[in-house]
């Protein structure tokens, strides 16, 4: 029988990340404690477009950046392509492609030099990477310093997918993007999910969500308050909040 665990590229259990301190002193609290989030549980399966959603604030940050070994979590158990998040973090990030939401890049180089870089640090496939170039239609030569939004957006997602990772983690990868890439980018991961590539896809664009995920999870206030299939989800959600976060702009 296939162990079960091999269906999982993701496993994040009771997830639970506080920010700061606060102590009683003399009658007055001293220090803020911030909670990012409390006891955050879900799997993403192998070959999954998993989206992530809530409001700013809510948690989505917090927890991609917890999976990826950039903060230290109070407590939880996290599995990534069934390594554990701590004990084999570089392991786990050599093999994770990552766009983060604040993407930032080197102002004084170009794409082309960006890219270069990226494959000294772990080989990149190369059929895949011209694949890429001829949809997103970035001048690499330029530097990022020059680049429209979009266009660098669009470097961004060129570091992130050149290797063909085995699990992609995307925070907002259509920001800045006009219609057509969005669109053209969309048809990427359906064809790199059909490779059994898993994408983790954090999105406000509620459209994206509903055109290329399968299952859905929302957080709010770091807990998360509803999880399913991407059909249940837009169609009949359970949860009062996430009605109203489906009808409204987030």
């Amino acid at each position: 029988m296939k162990n079960k665990l091999n269906q999982f590229v993701l496993q994040v259990s009771n997830l639970t990340k506080v920010y700061g301190f606060e102590y009683k002193f003399a009658g007055k609290t001293i220090g803020k404690r911030v909670v990012g989030t409390i006891n955050v549980s879900f799997d993403v399966k192998k070959g999954e477009i998993f989206g992530f959603l809530g409001p700013n604030g809510a948690g989505k940050s917090t927890t991609m950046r917890s999976i990826l070994g950039y903060l230290k979590i109070q407590s939880g158990v996290i599995s990534v392509l069934g390594l554990d998040h701590h004990q084999n973090t570089l392991s786990i990030r050599r093999r994770i492609g990552y766009l983060p939401g604040d993407l930032g890049l080197y102002d004084n180089f170009s794409g082309a030099e960006l890219l270069k870089y990226a494959g000294a640090l772990r080989p990149v496939n190369t059929k895949f990477l011209q694949e890429l170039k001829s949809i997103f239609k970035v001048n690499l030569n330029q530097k990022i310093k020059s680049l429209s939004t979009g266009n660098r957006q669009q470097v961004g997602l060129l570091l992130a997918l050149a290797s063909k990772p085995e699990f992609l983690i995307l925070d907002e990868p259509t920001n800045g993007l006009d219609p057509l890439v969005a669109s053209n980018f969309h048809k990427i991961l359906r064809n790199l999910k059909k490779e059994g590539i898993t994408i983790f896809l954090c999105s406000h664009d509620l459209a994206e969500v509903q055109a290329v995920c399968d299952r859905v999870g929302i957080i709010k206030n770091g807990k998360i308050i509803e999880e399913g299939s991407s059909k249940d989800i837009f169609n009949n959600p359970k949860n009062s909040y996430t009605k109203e976060l489906l009808t409204s702009v987030i």
